[in-house]
């Protein structure tokens, strides 16, 4: 299945430049063939990247004349996008994700996936000092192999699209994005400013009904499921 998307005009006269989107058939008829077994309807089939950028249209509505750097760090993969000039312009899917952390921690320690997805969020807490130190060596080392993956594309970015502009901000989303350390480690790498992006930012929220501070602890993970949900108030 394809669909397009007109970006504006090229870099040559009477030209414009388009943003192409394929999906393989069997995978959106697996979807469907899923769906109607639940007796649901399925009326969009979105990407990953353009509900993280859907989202971040949406909250964040001042910064939408600069161009923004956007990552949403999944389980198995991550989603890189470029916003710029009110639009999603680049996007690529990257093979890092937190369940990589995860299974090099737990070879590392020769512990099981659930002990080392314990000490990945919570820290080495209850390990030797020689463990400490070889975990937070082995996952340093990691972030800075993202962060070098993440200096790759921006740099294709630059080459392969007219007028590229560059970003001083990056924005994070997805549950593995929330690792300690992580943030701080890509604004040293990538000398950008970064920070995490608050599904909540325009929502009005009933503080009797629900935990703010919760709310801000978990966003990150609701980030795509927010611009999923938007399809149906943004149209």
């Amino acid at each position: 299945y394809l669909a397009y998307q007109t970006m504006g005009k090229g870099s040559k006269d009477k030209t414009v430049e388009v943003l192409l989107v394929a999906s393989k058939k069997k995978m959106v008829q697996e979807l469907e063939m899923v769906i109607n077994q639940a007796n649901l309807g399925l009326p969009i089939v979105d990407v990953d990247a353009f509900a993280l950028c859907n989202c971040f249209e949406f909250s964040y509505p001042e910064l939408l004349g600069e161009p923004n750097y956007l990552l949403d760090i999944g389980g198995q993969q991550s989603a890189v996008c470029v916003f710029s000039r009110r639009q999603p312009v680049f996007h690529r899917e990257v093979s890092f994700g937190g369940h990589q952390l995860t299974d090099h921690i737990a070879k590392l320690l020769n512990i099981n996936r659930q002990e080392a997805e314990k000490i990945k969020l919570n820290g080495p807490e209850g390990l030797s000092a020689d463990q400490a130190a070889s975990v937070a060596n082995s996952v340093d080392e990691m972030l800075s192999n993202w962060a070098d993956e993440l200096k790759r594309l921006i740099g294709f970015y630059q080459t392969s699209m007219p007028d590229a502009e560059m970003a001083s901000k990056l924005f994070l989303a997805g549950g593995a994005s929330l690792l300690p350390g992580l943030s701080k480690k890509f604004g040293q790498d990538l000398n950008l400013e970064v920070s995490h992006i608050d599904p909540w930012r325009k929502v009005n929220k009933n503080p009797a009904k629900f935990d703010e501070s919760f709310l801000y602890e978990v966003g990150p993970q609701f980030v795509v499921p927010m611009g999923l949900a938007l399809r149906s108030v943004t149209g």
